[in-house]
């Protein structure tokens, strides 16, 4: 039932100074256990929210000139598309969308990130549809109001979650070239968006692409 609470413990205690000779004993003896687990997927799907940077809840955090700015067009219904460096804090701003609006599509780059973004929801009381293998075909109802998933099983699910949402969010939207479905999730989604990469290289090519599907649209860069 706690395992999840054991394992993060370990993790802060590895790190800890002035650990004793016993102390030390049992820690080696852990990481035995572990190691023949693949323990980082699991951390990852079962103990996203208590990972860095969604542990909101251990930290005091003071949002950037640039994060407050992105937050307000997230609440006015703006698309806005958003160049920043890893652990910028763009995953921070991206959850301002569930907490905003009442039904979000969020895409993500990878099943791992999908987990621990949906678990940060989770534990924020929202209530979370993984759109991911083996978790897809599970049923929701009226108050699921974030729907989280990779591009191909969004793509696979869209007939039955139907395209009707408030705002959706485009993670690691540079990889849009390297997956067919992004784009055509991109084509059948009418609502307002926040696009979020650390290495968009052709700003002007995304926004031509943006506006030959939704012609007419304002987007919004922030860098």
């Amino acid at each position: 039932k706690y395992l999840h609470h054991i394992i993060n413990l370990y993790y802060h205690l590895v790190i800890c100074e002035g650990i004793t000779a016993d102390q030390q004993t049992l820690l080696s003896e852990i990481q035995d256990v572990l190691g023949e687990y693949d323990i980082k997927s699991y951390m990852m799907e079962k103990m996203g929210h208590l990972l860095p940077p969604l542990n909101f809840w251990d930290q005091t955090r003071t949002l950037d000139v640039w994060q407050k700015d992105v937050i307000q067009k997230i609440r006015e219904k703006q698309s806005v598309l958003v160049k920043a460096p890893t652990s910028a804090g763009k995953t921070f701003v991206a959850m301002a969308t569930g907490i905003l609006h009442s039904k979000i599509l969020y895409v993500c780059p990878a099943k791992p990130v999908v987990y621990q973004v949906g678990a940060a929801f989770v534990k924020m009381g929202y209530k979370v549809h993984y759109l991911v293998e083996n978790h897809s075909h599970l049923s929701y109802d009226k108050e699921t109001n974030i729907f989280i998933g990779v591009p191909e099983t969004i793509e696979e699910c869209l007939p039955r979650i139907g395209s009707h949402f408030n705002y959706a969010v485009f993670d690691e939207i540079h990889t849009l070239n390297d997956a067919l479905p992004y784009e055509n999730i991109i084509k059948i989604m009418k609502c307002p968006f926040l696009a979020l990469s650390a290495t968009i290289q052709n700003i002007q090519y995304l926004e031509s692409l943006f506006q030959k599907y939704h012609p007419g649209i304002k987007i919004h860069f922030v860098e």
